[in-house]
Parts: structure tokens; C-alpha cells; sequence
């Protein structure tokens, strides 16, 4: 009988087929095959919060195939991600899907290699409860939050709003930089800048050591006239020192996204597509089908024994020697990283580079180029510099000037790593006691700038260092706020929207713990605790959410219940209630507060706000006659695309319903 071998992307199966042979059926679960009901109750609170999962709807296909091939197989062998997500599609593969219909076992690899492939099978283990607990009680934490938090949202700030456990703060953390950024009033700063030479007429800039702070031109004008009256000038001390400059760790998930946020100026989910391309791999000319990069959701800087002896046996055959570092590089991931995972690195050393760029697309070439040099620059020599300091006095001792220089003197790692900068800024030769002639000298002013915005890289490097989210969450925080409204992009900047703050604001001040960045990186603290050490998940789930239903009372009796806060404007269409200043996702507009009325007193009046804040009425809606939605069962609205203009019909229930039709009632395939 044939054995079957499931892996999560379709992709993978034409590499991993040609490795394994004709004895394996390879099937792949494309991803999540059940998920938590999404419904309010479908987790069992009084029974240790047990939720209650489903076949996913679109999944019912894969789920009938992997069943029927399962019968034909007597081994069934689980492929899934080596991650709490990849263990989780497994778990419920094994246990919903295969059964008893063959035996099960579990197998894992780091990069899509031959070698590593058969590895995995020669050594299949169990599958991991602490595993799939980590990922369940993740899970379950952010279906509570999201059921219980976004009902309160949508009564009290906007309907159609709702909160996540993790994206919530960086929500947050976005809001409270640009509140900084609105506060901020600029202050003024000099600086004085010295153009000297040498007896050989050598040129070079110093700055002037003031024993104040500089803050207004007033102070500067007569430093500048008393300078100008100096007859002498002189070398006061010279010291020079020898600076090693160390290269930075092979790649993890956070630092790669990080990198291509700042040097591609890509998004995380960008970044996190194309490295998954290269980790499924390529056939590069001679070579059969091989992943090209381990795998690419990881928080460990480990390097595995077998890649470290051949990495460091390419630079002294492509470098020479005196380019290795004397030992290799061992760089210590942070607490709790799984450290039988490895970071991102290259899979074929052997593969040269021309090759690769043959065989791949180019956006899946630089991340490849950028991998694969910063693997070799991590076992590279420190790069040497020769630093020196001048200290220039005047003849009467009263000012002093200082002059930097650094000139590099042994590239070493940054002979692979290009990316980063290495700007030579040499001092011409001087010495002790060396007169020196003033050229000129000039006062500058500046003003301190805002604190800068957070853009996906600094969001990333935050979340990292405060210990939220995981490797396998970082791009969806950024692209959920986006989606949701809360967050736009201007250039490379998040700017929260008004939305956005209100919602951010309103949670800061009825839910403290789930926006208390040191509460939640505790929470996924103990999520690697049970995934490392078997803690009961659903006690950690119980405490968290004792304290949250505590809010979710508090915030219903304490908040009033218009949604957006009331004007003196009455309503132009039933002229009984007072407008609110209620807010979407498209922006702020008014509503009547008779909306929360029932019987005859309701009015759900709505209106766009004019320029001069006064309530115009919306243009009527048209819907295409005669056509409902072939999902849902509702009307049709004609709608216009914003770039092109060009109209099409949409669902009237949207967002809960996205079916898309043409004008002549026809439905939009996506």
C-alpha cells in the first residue's frame, strides 16, 4: 500500500515528490482545515473553555480527499509547518480527519532539502500536545477577546469595529507615537562648525565644544566673534584607537521583515510571501526541485552543526582565511525561542548566485541575495577601523574645537554584507603641539524633530522587544489595522486614522490589561510556557479572562450607549433628536440619537458632515433592479471604484457579505 505524506502548501508537493518517490501520495491541507465555530458560544466556558471546531467551509473538499486517501494508505505521515500552527493543522488532520483509518506519525524538517526530507522520515516522532495546546490557547484567547470586546465596541464607538488580543496594541503604540508627534513643539539648537588646515594647507571640519547648551543665535554670534579674534590655533591631543566592528546574526523572522521594511521598503506580508516562495524552493539549472532557504517563521538565531562547517568552509575557499572568524559565531536567541529551529539561511551553498537569479523572479532574488550574504557575514571577521580624535585650542585656552576621523582599515564581514554603511571619513596627518590656520567658522541652526512614525520595521523591532506576538504574527498585527480602517499609510509611515484613535483610546480606558503591553507579553510568555513545558493552557486562558469579563461589565454600565459623542445639532429629518458625531471606517459622520430608540421615536437618519461641520443628506443609494445577492439573499447597490471610477454592484451587506456583481447582475468572480 502507498503512504501518505501531508504537507500544508500545494506547492511543496512537486519538490517533496521527486525526494520521496512513487511509494508516497503527497496531499496538501492548503492551510487551516478546522477552525473554532465563529460564533459567541462555541467555546465551552465551564467546561475548560473546550471550543467547539469545524470544518472550515471551503475545506470540505480537501478534508473528503485526505479522508479517501487515507483508506488507501496503511501510514499516514504528517508534513504540516514546524510551528504551533503547522502542529495544530496536523492535530486536527490526525484527529478528525485520518482517525483510525492508518496509523499517523509526525515528521518535521527545517528546509525543503532532499536530505532533510529523508531525515525527517527516518526519524517521524508523535504529535506534540504542548504544541497544539499553545497554538489552542491562543486561539481561544483572541475568539474571547474578539466576541466579547467587539460587541462593546460597536454599541459604544462604531459598528463594524472590533478588537484583536495582539493587534490591538500595536494599535496602540501607533496612536500614542502620534499623539507624541501632535504634542511635539520643535526647539531650537546651534551648533558651530570650524574649517581648519594644516601647515600642507590639508582641509578638515571640527566642532566647537561649548560648555553651554546652544539655544539661541544670541549666544552664538559673539562665541563666533570671539573665535574670529583668535590668532593661534593648535593640536592640544591626538588619540587614536583601532575599533572592530562585529556583523549582526543570520536572519530570524522578525529581523529579516525588519530589513526589508528598511532596504526594500516592503510590507511584512510582502516579505513573509516571497520568503515563503523560497523556502517551497526551485529548480535551478542541473538540479533537480529544492527548497532554497530554511523556514522562514522562526525566532531562533540558531545555526544547525552541518550548516556551520559549510558555511565556514565557503568563505576561506571564496575569501581566504583571514576572513573567517577565529571561532564560530553562536548567537543566543531570547528566552524561550525554539532553539531546534534554526534562523533563515541558505539551504545549496553550492548554488552560485548567477544561477539562482536565472531561476527566480527578481523580488524573490534580492531576498534570496540579502539571505544569503548576511548567513555568510555572521561567520565572517570583525571589520577594523582606525578612529582618531583631534582636540584644537586656542592660544588663550578659552575654545576648543573636536575633529573625528575613521578610516577603515580591514573590511572583513562587510566584504559580504554590503547593505550596511561604511563611509570612510579620514583626518589629514597631524600631531601634538601642530599649528593649524582657521579657515572659516560658522554658527548653524537647527530644531529637533517629532519622534518618528512607526513604519512596519520599527512596529516589528517594538512588538519584538517588548516580547508580542510571535514570528508567525507580526505581518497579519500591520495588515489587519490596515484592513480594519484603524491605520493608513502615508509613505512608509502609519498614521492612525480617527477612527483608529477613538477606538484605541476607548480601549486604553475600559480594557487597561489587554492594552498593557507588559500584561499581554506575559500572556505570550505562558503561551511558550505551555508550549515548552506542558502549563495547562486553559488556567492561563481562565485568568485572563476573568479579568477581561470584569471590563466587559464595567465598560456597559459606565459608558453611555449613542456610540460618538453628541452635538447641539438637531436631526434635519425627524427634528426630535439631537445629531451624534459617530464615526466608520470611511470617516466620521453624523447619526440621529434616536437610533437606539424603538417604536415611533426611532430615527436612523444618517448624514455626511459639510465643511462647516453641518449635516448634508446623502445622495439615495441605487441598486441594480431586480437582482439579489446569489449568497446572502440581499439587494445590490451600485457602487464606483475610487482609482478608476468605474461602477460596479456590491452586496448590500457588506462588509459581512464582499460579493461583488457586474451591471448587468452577472456575479464577479475573485
Amino acid at each position: 500500500m502507498p503512504k501518505l505524506f501531508i504537507v500544508e502548501s500545494p506547492n511543496k508537493i512537486r519538490t517533496i515528490q521527486r525526494f520521496v518517490g512513487s511509494e508516497y501520495l503527497l496531499k496538501a491541507t492548503v492551510g487551516h482545515c478546522y477552525h473554532i465555530e465563529p460564533k459567541d458560544g462555541a467555546i465551552d466556558i465551564e467546561n475548560n473553555y473546550t471550543p467547539k471546531y469545524v470544518v472550515i467551509d471551503n475545506k470540505k473538499k480537501v478534508v473528503a480527499e485526505l479522508r479517501e486517501a487515507a483508506r488507501q494508505c496503511d501510514v499516514c505521515y504528517i508534513a504540516t509547518d514546524p510551528d504551533r500552527e503547522g502542529e495544530a493543522i496536523g492535530w486536527h488532520v490526525a484527529k478528525n480527519v485520518i482517525k483510525n483509518l492508518c496509523e499517523v506519525k509526525r515528521i518535521s524538517f527545517q528546509e525543503i532539502t532532499k536530505s532533510a526530507v529523508q531525515a525527517a522520515l527516518r526519524n517521524p516522532r508523535e504529535l506534540d500536545q504542548n504544541l497544539f495546546n499553545a497554538q489552542q490557547a491562543r486561539a481561544v484567547l483572541d475568539m474571547l477577546v474578539g466576541y466579547k470586546v467587539s460587541p462593546v465596541l460597536w454599541r459604544k464607538v462604531c459598528r463594524g469595529t472590533s478588537a484583536g488580543r495582539v493587534q490591538s496594541i500595536g494599535l496602540r503604540l501607533i496612536v500614542d507615537r502620534q499623539d507624541e508627534i501632535d504634542r511635539f513643539v520643535p526647539e531650537e539648537y546651534w551648533d558651530i562648525i570650524g574649517l581648519f588646515a594644516t601647515a600642507k594647507n590639508e582641509e578638515f571640519s571640527a566642532t566647537y565644544k561649548s560648555p553651554e547648551k546652544l539655544v539661541k543665535e544670541a549666544q552664538v554670534i559673539p562665541i563666533l566673534d570671539s573665535i574670529r579674534l583668535v590668532k593661534e590655533w593648535s593640536v592640544e591631543d591626538v588619540s587614536k584607537a583601532r575599533k572592530e566592528r562585529a556583523p549582526q546574526p543570520v536572519f530570524n523572522t522578525s529581523s529579516l521583515q525588519q530589513f526589508c521594511s528598511s532596504t526594500f521598503g516592503w510590507d511584512g506580508k510582502k516579505t513573509m510571501r516571497i520568503a515563503q516562495s523560497l523556502y517551497e524552493g526551485a529548480a535551478i539549472a542541473g538540479h533537480e526541485r529544492t527548497g532554497l532557504i530554511t523556514y522562514h517563521r522562526t525566532d531562533s538565531l540558531n545555526i544547525s552543526d552541518e550548516a556551520m562547517t559549510a558555511v565556514r568552509s565557503f568563505i576561506t575557499h571564496a575569501a581566504g582565511a583571514n576572513y573567517l572568524s577565529p571561532t564560530p559565531r553562536k548567537f543566543k536567541s531570547k528566552e524561550l525561542a525554539q532553539e531546534a529551529h534554526e534562523g533563515i539561511r541558505p539551504t545549496h551553498l553550492e548554488f552560485l548566485l548567477n544561477d539562482i537569479r536565472s531561476a527566480i523572479e527578481e523580488d524573490e532574488y534580492k531576498l534570496y541575495e540579502a539571505i544569503f550574504n548576511r548567513f555568510l557575514a555572521c561567520q565572517a571577521a570583525d571589520a577594523a577601523f582606525d578612529i582618531t580624535k583631534y582636540i584644537i585650542s586656542s592660544n588663550d585656552k578659552r575654545h576648543t574645537f573636536i575633529a573625528n576621523g575613521q578610516v577603515m582599515k580591514f573590511d572583513g564581514f562587510l566584504k559580504f554584507w554590503t547593505y550596511a554603511s561604511a563611509k570612510d571619513e579620514a583626518l589629514p596627518d597631524a600631531n601634538t603641539n601642530d599649528k593649524l590656520a582657521l579657515k572659516d567658522v560658522k554658527g548653524n541652526q537647527h530644531f529637533t524633530k517629532p519622534p518618528a512614525a512607526f513604519n512596519t520595521a520599527s512596529l516589528v523591532k517594538t512588538l519584538e522587544e517588548a516580547g508580542i506576538g510571535r514570528p508567525s504574527t507580526y505581518a497579519t498585527i500591520v495588515s489587519t489595522l490596515l484592513d480594519r480602517g484603524y491605520v493608513e499609510k502615508k509613505g512608509k509611515a502609519f498614521v492612525p486614522t480617527e477612527l483608529g484613535k477613538r477606538i484605541g483610546k476607548f480601549l486604553v480606558a475600559n480594557f487597561p490589561e489587554l492594552m498593557n503591553m507588559n500584561y499581554t507579553a506575559r500572556m505570550e510568555s505562558e503561551l511558550d510556557e505551555i508550549a515548552g513545558s506542558g502549563k495547562v493552557w486553559y488556567k492561563s486562558v481562565d485568568a485572563f479572562y476573568k479579568e477581561l469579563q470584569k471590563r466587559i461589565t464595567a465598560s456597559r454600565d459606565s459608558v453611555g450607549t449613542k456610540g460618538g459623542d453628541e452635538t447641539s445639532i438637531m436631526c434635519p429629518e425627524c427634528g426630535r433628536h439631537k445629531l451624534v458625531k459617530r464615526f466608520s471606517k470611511w470617516g466620521p459622520f453624523y447619526g440621529c440619537g434616536g437610533f437606539v430608540n424603538k417604536g415611533d421615536d426611532k430615527c436612523s437618519a444618517t448624514f455626511k458632515i459639510g465643511p462647516n461641520g453641518e449635516p448634508i443628506k446623502g445622495v439615495k443609494k441605487r441598486f441594480i433592479p431586480n437582482v439579489k445577492c446569489d449568497r446572502c439573499g440581499s439587494p445590490i447597490v451600485i457602487r464606483k471604484a475610487e482609482r478608476s471610477g468605474r461602477e460596479f454592484g456590491g452586496c448590500s451587506k457588506f462588509p459581512k457579505c464582499r460579493r461583488l456583481f457586474n451591471l448587468d447582475g452577472t456575479p464577479i468572480e475573485r
